[in-house]
């Protein structure tokens, strides 16, 4: 299926988690590490990083300082 991930599109499997898609964004990335996730669906309701994902779901998310 595919997600957005900060403004990135993704293809990943379907019953895919936010935190299975996140890690998918890292990886493409190069990002190594990260310090606590602000995450927040395309509503900008702030969301779990164990919520489950559906086909075409926008989210965003933000490294906490």
């Amino acid at each position: 299926m595919k997600v957005i991930v900060n403004n990135s599109e993704l293809e990943i499997f379907g019953g895919a988690t936010v935190k299975d898609a996140i890690r998918r964004f890292f990886i493409q990335n190069g990002i190594k590490k990260s310090k606590p996730l602000t995450i927040s669906d395309q509503w900008n309701h702030e969301i779990d990083i164990d919520s489950p994902l559906r086909e075409g779901m926008s989210i965003t998310f933000q490294i906490d300082e």
